[in-house]
């Protein structure tokens, strides 16, 4: 979950104006405020649309003009109007650093927004300049270890996550958390902020001990200081629902699931892309499950609330494509996969480079349609790609290239070559003992491959 703030009102008034007007737009921002944070968002546009009509009779200079365009603009951002906001952000940046200046802390707190908005539209670059200058505006007006500088770098973590640089995000993140737990406290909300985005890093990169611990910690605090049935608990037990899944605990995860979606679905609208997370989380489980027809309108309906909220090319729509298409595959649907698949790696390259990890997921799963077409050449190259991506990024050990390995292995059997599958079904097996026990279900399922 990423900071988006709110600018509150200031106390200090640059222009004239009468004590009823004065008391009337602080009562009226204040309202917006607490509806904002109850996620009342119908009654909010009212009141930070009054509060941003009186503002505007105040004068462009006064300094509540600046604070109802933000607020107003948050409101939009947060209903997922892009447009609307992005154009109120940037009049009110305009407005901020004339009226009080490009180094102050109001105008940090709308490039910190407009950077949020940014990366929210995959537009990574814009969103990396705005979060820098937020940065250092806050580092030099606050010091290096205000928890407004927290908020930045937490934001800034993500970003680097999202641009596939772990052991930036991974250094940022530490840095949010240290400031957080030494200035509101190791089970503060805004402490659990930075843990859940952390859980999400460590689970990108296949550390799920690691991962499921801090979603467990996150989920304890949030819990506590939010209350079981807030939007935000819903976002982590859909994050630890997804790491479940991953560990192949289908059954916890689909608990954990259902109690997310409950959530979600009495807290937020039906096109909300955070439903769409639940959704696909849903679609995966069923997948795995060889619940096809239950997988499928899931993960369709998770497609539509994303293309249309985030739009057709965000990286979103390119995992929820993924799990069509392998759906498609299991249902013989070759072509459909392969479509599917072709369109979400032209997502992922073009907004994410062709050298990120999540590169992977689509190219083993493009490898697979085509090597169920009996396309062994086309698939072995993305295959070799695939496990050049996740090398590259996590090692030699990373989880998720047990998988690959035992793809390759297949065509290899396929092929006659028995030798050579068998040593990629060793190193397969190796990796998924070491990560996840002897034990294990996908230990089994690479045993039987290697003895059949």
């Amino acid at each position: 979950m990423k900071f988006q703030c709110i600018m509150f009102a200031l106390l200090l008034s640059l222009a004239p104006a009468s004590v009823a007007q004065q008391q009337s737009w602080e009562n009226q921002n204040s309202a917006g405020m607490q509806a904002f944070q109850q996620r009342s968002y119908d009654q909010a546009e009212v009141l930070f649309s009054n509060a941003l009509k009186q503002a505007s009779e105040f004068g462009e200079l006064d300094p509540r003009y600046v604070t109802a365009l933000n607020n107003f603009a948050a409101l939009q951002h947060a209903r997922h109007n892009y447009k609307e906001a992005e154009s109120l952000y940037q009049r009110a940046l305009v407005v901020s650093q004339k009226v009080h200046g490009p180094l102050d802390q109001e105008t940090g707190t709308l490039f910190n927004n407009l950077a949020t908005l940014f990366e929210e539209q995959a537009r990574y670059p814009e969103a990396a300049v705005f979060l820098q200058r937020a940065l250092d505006i806050r580092e030099k007006t606050l010091g290096p270890e205000d928890p407004a500088v927290a908020t930045v770098l937490n934001n800034l973590a993500s970003l680097r996550q999202e641009e596939g640089k772990y052991a930036e995000a991974e250094a940022l993140f530490q840095r949010a958390l240290t400031i957080r737990e030494k200035t509101s406290g190791p089970d503060d909300i805004s402490t659990g902020s930075v843990l859940n985005n952390l859980a999400g890093l460590y689970s990108s990169e296949g550390k799920y001990a690691e991962a499921e611990a801090l979603y467990r910690r996150t989920l304890v605090s949030w819990e506590k200081g939010l209350g079981p049935e807030h939007s935000d608990v819903a976002t982590v037990l859909a994050n630890l629902g997804s790491l479940e899944q991953k560990q192949g605990k289908s059954s916890e995860a689909e608990a954990l699931l259902q109690r997310a979606l409950a959530i979600r679905q009495k807290s937020g609208g039906q096109e909300d892309p955070s439903l769409g997370t639940i959704l696909n989380n849903f679609g995966v489980i069923f997948k795995d499950e060889a619940k096809y027809s239950e997988a499928e309108p899931l993960l369709q309906r998770a497609l539509s609330i994303w293309e249309k909220t985030l739009g057709s090319e965000h990286p979103k729509v390119a995992i929820a494509l993924c799990n069509l298409a392998a759906v498609w595959q299991h249902q013989a649907k070759y072509t459909e996969a392969g479509m599917a698949l072709g369109r979400a790696l032209a997502i992922v390259e073009k907004t994410r480079g062709p050298k990120h990890p999540e590169n992977g997921y689509v190219l083993n799963s493009l490898g697979m349609a085509q090597q169920e077409l009996g396309l062994y050449s086309e698939a072995e190259s993305n295959f070799q790609r695939a496990l050049a991506v996740w090398e590259g990024s996590f090692g030699s050990e990373y989880p998720e290239l047990a998988t690959v390995l035992s793809n390759m292995a297949l065509i290899r059997k396929a092929q006659g070559n028995y030798p050579e599958a068998e040593v990629l079904l060793n190193r397969a097996l190796a990796i998924r003992e070491k990560n996840f026990g002897a034990d294990h279900t996908s230990v089994a399922t690479i045993l039987n491959r290697r003895n059949n």
